[in-house]
């Protein structure tokens, strides 16, 4: 048994996660119940709700023969109508980068429906996340611009803020994202530090062109890694992603467990391979060999301070252990000029001379019992139509 846990889901999520994965008949029975008896889909949270198409699909129904069928097959064909649509327009970006010889690559949402789902409206995506190779990142951030994409706040703007992070969210006009990576994790942002996802991606046919898409078992740890980040909602979507790869695919277990050590993930990897393992088998001898590993004292406060509750003390831990993550390896001086840009990010704000403002009010907010503005749009955005991979 690990001693490292995710958050544990709510009765709703795990009956969400059980009509999305399980078999016919246990699924229908979690759909029956999470309905309630009613024919209405009752208010979800965003991460339950966008499991839907999932659901829909695993309950192998056409939309009459299930309590509110007929609502989760409208759910589904949105989710693949906004599919296509942001499909076209990552096409179009993605060849516009090949054109100046700059290779992209999926990461996530896009990577996963191309290895483990296949079928695009069962993963609701607005966005997308791609891989460029540091050298070529500048240049990328300039096609996108060019392409009617501009950064969502004041960091893209900058050669300082876009070093900062290891990606720059672009979003166009008709409300496309692209998250522009030149690193694939965040807690591993060094030099050389993805030479081998580049080495062991693959090529696929996207659309009238080709993008590489990372090996399952780097996009596994993608996945999960990203996955048990901390999140106003837990968002249940990571552990469907890794159960429908692993059943897709064959992994090299061994890969998995030694890349989850050079990154120094091995925690969030041995947590959310033993969530994971409630839906799909995973090889014992893995979960104890990331246990076995040496860990950080940063890597095992931070994944704690990412399970932890909603709080300011947490709040607080958060945003210093994910910067010092972010931060690895890069120079003192560096990281201690760079902490305001970072919140800049964070908090989506013009400007770094924005930042003590903007703290003072959120700290405020947290004493008055309030949730920020912004992280509150960022709970409700789904249940206003917004479906985010």
């Amino acid at each position: 048994m690990t001693q490292y846990r995710v958050r544990p889901p709510t009765r709703v999520q795990e009956l969400a996660l059980t009509a999305a994965l399980e078999r016919p008949e246990q699924s229908r029975a979690a759909w029956t119940e999470l309905l309630g008896g009613s024919v209405e889909i009752p208010a979800l949270d965003a991460g339950s709700f966008r499991l839907l198409p999932l659901i829909y699909r695993n309950l192998g129904a056409d939309g009459n023969d299930v309590p509110a069928g007929n609502i989760l097959r409208g759910i589904y064909r949105q989710a693949w109508y906004r599919n296509q649509v942001a499909g076209a327009a990552l096409a179009g970006v993605i060849g516009e980068l090949q054109a100046v010889g700059i290779e992209s690559m999926f990461l996530k949402g896009w990577a996963v429906v191309e290895l483990g789902y296949k079928e695009p409206g069962t993963r609701p995506m607005n966005d997308a996340d791609l891989l460029v190779r540091p050298k070529h990142f500048e240049r990328a951030c300039d096609v996108l611009i060019a392409n009617g994409f501009e950064p969502v706040s004041g960091v893209g703007r900058s050669q300082k803020g876009r070093r900062t992070f290891h990606a720059v969210a672009f979003r166009n006009a008709t409300g496309i994202d692209i998250d522009l990576h030149h690193h694939m994790l965040e807690e591993c942002c060094w030099n050389h530090a993805d030479a081998g996802v580049w080495e062991r991606s693959s090529s696929q046919a996207f659309g009238t062109t080709t993008v590489s898409v990372l090996s399952p078992e780097d996009l596994l740890i993608n996945l999960c890694v990203h996955g048990v980040r901390w999140d106003p909602v837990p968002p249940l979507r990571w552990i469907a992603d890794a159960v429908t790869l692993i059943r897709a695919q064959e992994l090299d277990w061994e890969l998995v467990a030694a890349e989850s050590a050079r990154r120094g993930v091995s925690i969030a990897m041995e947590a959310a391979l033993s969530e994971v393992s409630r839906f799909e088998p995973v090889p014992g001898d893995v979960l104890e060999a990331l246990g076995r590993l040496k860990r950080s004292a940063l890597e095992r406060i931070d994944f704690r301070a990412q399970q932890s509750r909603d709080s300011m003390p947490g709040m607080v831990t958060r945003y210093l252990t994910r910067y010092l993550r972010l931060t690895a390896r890069r120079g003192v001086a560096v990281r201690g000029t760079a902490f305001p840009v970072y919140l800049q990010g964070m908090w989506e704000l013009d400007t770094a001379r924005q930042v003590p403002a903007e703290g003072l009010w959120r700290v405020l907010a947290r004493l008055r019992g309030r949730q920020p503005v912004r992280e509150l749009q960022r709970v409700e955005a789904p249940s206003e139509g917004k479906i985010s991979a």
